[in-house]
């Protein structure tokens, strides 16, 4: 349970962190400049659960399959 609890406390956190980096307060600032970081961000997430996963225990590769059947029901509630 502790494991569940750390793992939607980190996501919460990476997304408040992508969402403040996303919004473009200052105009003057080039767009491509945010996707840039948002791209690095996402990259270093995704090294660093996979880095972080197997020490708590998750199967990566076993998550990784249980999260492709989800990805298909979601697809059906698409109205596109």
């Amino acid at each position: 349970m502790l494991r569940i609890i750390l793992i939607a406390a980190f996501v919460l956190i990476t997304f408040l962190i992508i969402g403040k980096l996303l919004t473009n307060k200052n105009q003057n600032r080039p767009k491509i400049f945010s996707y840039l970081i948002a791209i690095i961000i996402v990259a270093a997430i995704i090294g660093f659960s996979i880095w972080l996963l197997p020490r708590l225990g998750i199967n990566v590769s076993g998550f990784l399959q249980r999260i492709l059947p989800l990805i298909n029901t979601i697809r059906g509630f698409l109205p596109f």
